[in-house]
């Protein structure tokens, strides 16, 4: 009977405690792995990383990680044009057909009034994903000098 307990007193802990990552963001796992790997020696090749270079992998993995978020919210705010797009574009070429034909419905004030709404969404969403370009460039920008930093570490290791 207590074996039968015991075990089942082992699965509920299983359910209950999923391990002090549970509970965590990414970024506060990978922080939270930096600190427990603080008093940890990493060897590579004999030889012993300090915790500068330790900090230095920690920031790269930080940094790669910003990209790909970068790089999920561009895809989604593209989405969003696209969307946009193929919602406005019948009424859009409505408007239009009516402007350019001189049909007896066009009036002027509601294709003016439409057509700046129009572009004034399209501008907001085409802003947006301006904004993440830019974004997502700098992101990689300051990944590539992480790869660029390690590199000249290892060809520095090397002279000879």
């Amino acid at each position: 009977d207590n074996d039968d307990d015991d075990d089942n007193d082992n699965d509920d802990d299983d359910d209950d405690d999923g391990g002090p990552l549970n509970d965590y963001s990414e970024e506060e796992e990978l922080e939270y792995i930096q600190k427990s790997m603080k008093n940890v020696r990493i060897s590579d090749g004999g030889v012993e990383q300090d915790s500068s270079e330790e900090n230095e992998e920690f920031q790269h993995t930080q940094a790669i990680d910003r990209v790909v978020k970068g790089e999920e919210n561009l895809v989604s705010a593209h989405g969003a044009i696209l969307e946009l797009e193929a919602e406005v574009l019948e009424e859009e070429q409505a408007l239009w057909q009516e402007a350019s034909t001189g049909a007896k419905s066009y009036d002027m004030d509601r294709y003016v009034t439409r057509l700046e709404t129009i572009v004034n969404r399209k501008m907001s969403a085409l802003n947006a994903v301006q904004s993440k370009i830019n974004s997502l460039r700098k992101l990689l920008l300051q990944e590539e000098q992480y790869v660029a930093k390690k590199n000249n570490k290892k060809q520095g290791g090397r002279r000879r």
